[in-house]
């Protein structure tokens, strides 16, 4: 592992740790609201959600029949989704994980990058959700991210991918993402069809001190 991965690790163990998390939203994105019914659900389809951290998008999944399938690196992260859902629990501890697993749900919990070491202890997954994951990390990180989704993701898996577009490059997370970047780091394999744009209304401060006065949430759909 890098430097710079212990380093970017580190942070968002220290946002978790600080309750720095008003990245966390109190509904199901809506974008995945809008375009859930253009995934190609039945009742035995598992989602995999990366750096899943404590979205209530798992629980949206699991409210519509979709077994879920989380990693995330903050134990604290996993133990609060858990907990605010009312959710029961066991523990198995594995090589190179902790697993959390609740009925149709299961958190391990590890680096990102580990995902290919455990990938055979996981439920086939058919759809691959990403909202905070990507955006999460920075370009080069975000490079390899790709090659090793392009790994475990098959020919049939459906993608829904959600991220950010600004019009400045941005030095700390949420980072911009261009519809070129995606089709530099997964074309040929896997391409995508953007579906959806919106225009954030309200730019943070911190955001307009670097320079920005343009930011879009994005949506990506494999085609």
């Amino acid at each position: 592992m890098s430097k710079v991965e212990i380093n970017h690790n580190q942070y968002w163990l220290d946002r978790w740790q600080n309750n720095d998390v008003d990245f966390c939203q109190e509904s199901p994105n809506e974008f995945l609201v809008k375009h859930f019914s253009k995934l190609n659900i039945n009742s035995s389809s598992v989602c995999l959600v990366p750096m899943c951290g404590s979205s209530i998008d798992m629980l949206y999944f699991l409210s519509n029949g979709v077994k879920v399938v989380g990693i995330e690196l903050s134990e604290k992260a996993v133990l609060s989704f858990f907990s605010l859902n009312n959710i029961k629990y066991e523990v198995v501890d594995g090589n190179n994980y902790r697993l959390y697993k609740g009925d149709d749900i299961e958190i391990y919990v590890t680096d990102i990058f580990n995902l290919p070491k455990i990938a055979k202890n996981l439920p086939a997954f058919d759809i691959w959700y990403d909202r905070g994951a990507y955006i999460a990390l920075p370009e080069d990180i975000r490079a390899r991210y790709a090659k090793m989704m392009l790994q475990v993701c098959s020919d049939n898996t459906q993608i829904l991918l959600l991220v950010m577009e600004h019009d400045k490059k941005s030095h700390t997370p949420p980072y911009s993402v261009t519809q070129a970047e995606l089709i530099k780091n997964f074309s040929p394999n896997i391409e995508f069809e953007l579906i959806d744009s919106k225009q954030r209304e309200n730019i943070p401060d911190y955001r307009k001190a670097e320079g920005m006065t343009e930011q879009y949430y994005t949506a990506y759909l494999r085609k």
